[in-house]
């Protein structure tokens, strides 16, 4: 097994490569670290069976070996490491440098280190969310998408599980503060003699064991005696839940703004935030009554299952548990999500590029259920654009079917034909999506990129090279070029979006026009 620490690394094996052999630390904290296996080895697995790498692409190379290419995911721990199996060898990566996943209940925390990566993983996730409600008219699938991520209004933030809660959720919350369940519970108390209503056999025990031989000898001074009280109880199974789900519920709302700090002025926002504030304070309420936290393992009693108002409670705190493992898959599989959003990203230029017409476009399906860190599923090529200015047809294309550029461990390629010029052979764009935490783009990229292309055979071919890394923060988009080869620091909202992806479709169009000259 091999290590590549950038995805060109066959073609400049005395860079960003090493032999997997024993415990490896890796320096720096890239999340886009691809294994590689020589044919014949037994596939790479992690310690658990079920939880494997995520092979992309198998190629074969000018010497007729055979190697698969594998996405390692990011650990939730990774200085504790990942373990990678192959045969009988087992090796743990670790990421000395990387932060860990952020806990639960720090995860509106900003001095948990991990958060702000936590965050922008959420940041891309809601960008590939847009697919799916523009989904709802698939001809204009790249218009709408182009619309929300190019427009000069900052518009509404993501559409969000805790936005819509916010809404239906806002009179269930007012009926239940103001009346929240409460059972009467029977104690034993001591009571004054005149509102006594009922005693057991304890407390006539009790009184039995008092001196005097009267009733009000037997009660003493203060005239009390032990008798039955019933006493208002909040801590039910169904206010715990209530307890639960406020707090939850309000440590999602404070990351979702968190998150679309940028657009606080919104209405989504500003209901979320009102919602956050009543949930807090409803939290604080149930706290001071004595009302416990449920555990996620409950089973709901009849109050949970039967009244509208509990139920409701409920199913809407099942919701928001099940955000749980989808933020641990995302933290998982950054490096995929930022794939599939960078390939999102080079269809969505490409229709900005002047006179660009979607002649066809691959079907598209949103899934219900992420598969390691993957939401779309599709063919290849994604879209097909036309160029009349240009003359041109262009694939936007994955390389799983292997070639020169999967060998260079591209997972994008842009292929360039003229048109009516369907025998030769078309002019190629290879793309890089390199997820890192710590964001910008590095000139260390365009470098070796320019050292690896003297190794690769049939490079007249290629018009360009990009490499697209996520932006450090909303303020810092980024783009370097140093001939034919770019790096891109890619944002995901507001003004950083904007002028990422402006500058994307520049450099498109300015291949597209000497490529068609």
């Amino acid at each position: 097994m091999d290590l590549w620490l950038r995805p060109w690394a066959f073609y400049a094996p005395r860079q960003r490569r090493e032999n997997v052999n024993g415990n490896v630390a890796l320096s720096g904290a890239d999340a886009s670290i691809t294994l590689v296996r020589y044919v014949g080895a037994e596939p790479p697995t992690l310690g658990r069976p079920t939880d494997p790498t995520e092979p992309y692409v198998r190629v074969s190379t000018q010497g007729g070996e055979v190697i698969q290419i594998a996405m390692l995911p990011f650990p939730l721990l990774p200085r504790r490491g990942l373990v990678v199996r192959d045969g009988f060898d087992v090796v743990n990566v670790v990421w000395p440098d990387a932060p860990d996943r952020p806990r639960e209940r720090g995860a509106g925390d900003h001095r948990e280190p991990g958060v702000p990566l936590m965050q922008r993983a959420r940041a891309v996730w809601d960008r590939i969310q847009d697919v799916e409600e523009a989904l709802a008219d698939p001809a204009t699938l790249w218009q709408q998408l182009h619309e929300r991520w190019t427009g000069t209004d900052a518009g509404q933030p993501q559409m969000h599980v805790i936005v819509r809660q916010a809404r239906e959720l806002t009179r269930v919350m007012d009926l239940l503060e103001r009346r929240p369940r409460r059972a009467l519970r029977r104690v034993q108390k001591a009571m004054p003699v005149g509102r006594v209503q009922e005693i057991d056999r304890r407390a006539m025990l009790w009184l039995a064991r008092q001196p005097g031989e009267s009733l009000a000898k037997k009660a003493g001074d203060r005239q009390r005696i032990q008798a039955v009280a019933r006493e208002e109880n909040f801590d039910t199974l169904e206010n715990r839940v209530l307890r639960a789900y406020a707090e939850l519920a309000a440590r999602v709302a404070r990351d979702y703004l968190a998150r679309n700090r940028t657009k606080l002025a919104t209405r989504r926002a500003t209901d979320v935030e009102r919602f956050m504030r009543r949930c807090q304070r409803f939290a604080k309420d149930l706290l001071h009554r004595g009302v416990r936290l449920a555990e996620p393992g409950v089973t709901p009693n009849f109050v949970l299952q039967q009244n509208p108002e509990y139920r409701a409670i409920w199913v809407a705190w099942q919701e928001l548990r099940k955000q749980r493992p989808i933020d641990d898959d995302l933290w998982r599989w950054q490096s995929q999500s930022w794939a599939e959003y960078c390939a999102l990203a080079v269809m969505v230029a490409l229709i900005g590029v002047p006179g660009a017409q979607v002649v066809a476009t691959a079907p598209i399906w949103f899934r219900d259920e992420q598969r390691r860190g993957s939401w779309i599923e599709t063919d290849s090529p994604l879209g097909v654009v036309y160029l009349p200015s240009q003359g041109l047809i262009v694939e936007v294309a994955n390389t799983l079917n292997g070639g020169a550029m999967a060998r260079m461990g591209a997972r994008l390629v842009l292929r360039l034909r003229r048109v009516g010029d369907a025998d030769g052979f078309p002019a190629e764009v290879p793309v890089w999506p390199l997820w890192a935490v710590q964001g910008g783009v590095s000139s260390d990229d365009l470098f070796e990129l320019t050292d690896a292309f003297r190794h690769l055979r049939g490079g007249g071919l290629l018009r360009g090279a990009l490499v697209m890394r996520p932006a450090e923060n909303a303020d810092s988009p980024a783009f370097e070029r140093d001939g034919i080869s770019a790096a891109l620091a890619l944002g995901t909202e507001g003004a950083s979006l904007r002028q990422t992806l402006r500058s994307l479709t520049e450099y498109l169009h300015g291949i597209l026009r000497t490529e068609g000259a």
